[in-house]
Parts: structure tokens; sequence; C-alpha cells
């Protein structure tokens, strides 16, 4: 890590950057959606959100690629066009984000047709060239079924997607892209 709370675009502020070697300094941005935004109206209003993120058997529908988006239009405004920019979305969804594999994430970003929302995938569009890249992160502790294994391991998970349409000034470092990145096609 290289800074912590550094001076975003206008007014604002980001998480931290990260730097390796001779790479310039990436401007991290998290965000953190949670499960109470994916309630519907009548949900929230008959007091769901006070009885907890799971309850039993209770299931429905999911918008993964829109979760991608919002968080991509929420954290827009912060990155500078000046140096390389990522947002992290380390969400606490009913189904993170990373759980879906690359799907909802080629959905949200390198959709060609305008079919969902009508809007094509937002790495195919100028619209956001000042991010370099969004990483979906999660962890989680994995089961472990042998009951002399006391411990219960946390793993964690880390999909890189870069920006084919960032700015030579947005555009992630190789390095780290070669190092983190899932290849969208």
């Amino acid at each position: 890590m290289a800074e912590w709370k550094p001076a975003g675009n206008g007014h604002f502020v980001g998480e931290f950057t990260v730097q390796g070697f001779d790479d310039p300094a990436i401007f991290v941005e998290i965000k953190s959606p949670g499960w109470e935004g994916q309630l519907s109206q009548d949900q929230r209003e008959a007091g769901r959100m006070k009885r907890g993120k799971y309850q039993h058997l209770e299931g429905g529908a999911d918008d993964p690629w829109r979760g991608i988006r919002r968080s991509v239009k929420k954290a827009y405004p912060k990155f500078r066009p000046s140096q390389p920019n990522l947002l992290v979305i380390a969400d606490d969804r009913f189904v993170p984000l990373a759980t879906w594999g690359k799907l909802a994430a080629e959905q949200a970003l390198l959709l060609a047709s305008s079919i969902l929302d009508d809007e094509v995938g937002y790495f195919r569009t100028l619209e956001f060239e000042n991010l370099g890249g969004v990483g979906l992160f999660k962890q989680e502790i994995e089961m472990v079924l042998l009951p002399e294994i006391s411990e219960k391991p946390l793993r964690y998970e880390f999909q890189l997607y870069a920006n084919p349409m960032a700015r030579a000034e947005t555009a992630l470092p190789m390095r780290f892209v070669n190092v983190f990145s899932h290849e969208l096609k």
C-alpha cells in the first residue's frame, strides 16, 4: 500500500493507493453494496431488514450485473483522469458478485448489446474511460467436514476485469493486470 485516503477527483477521497515496482500508484475505491439494497420496497416496509440477512429457505431473483453497474456509477466521480484507477466491489449481497463467475461482469462491463436496461456494457463506451478496471472481491470461511480439523480457513477471491477503453493515464499497469485479470473476450 502506498497511501491511505488519497485525493481523488474534485473534493473526493479514495480508500488507498497501491503501487508496485516502477508502476504508477493505483487509486483504489471500494464499494460494499449490501443485501438490504436487494429488497423490494414492500419488503422494506414489512420490516424485512430487521430480521437479518438469511431467513429459512427464503430466495429470490438476482441481477448481479446491475449491482456491478450501480457500484461503477456511484464510484465513478471519484476517479481522476490523470492516474490509474481501480474500483473494488467487496459486497454483502445474498449471493456475492464474485460467486457468479465472469458472466455478471461480462454483462455489466462488456456486453455489446443494449438489451440490459438499454445500455451497452460500461467498458464498451468512453463514458467510463477514467476507470482502469473493476475487481470483485469476496472472503468466505471454507466448510470443513472432518471433525479432526478444527480450523475453518478463511479463503479470499479477487477477480479483476481491466477496462480496454480506459485512457492511457487511467489504465491499470500491465503487471498488475497480468497478476489478477480474468480474461474477458
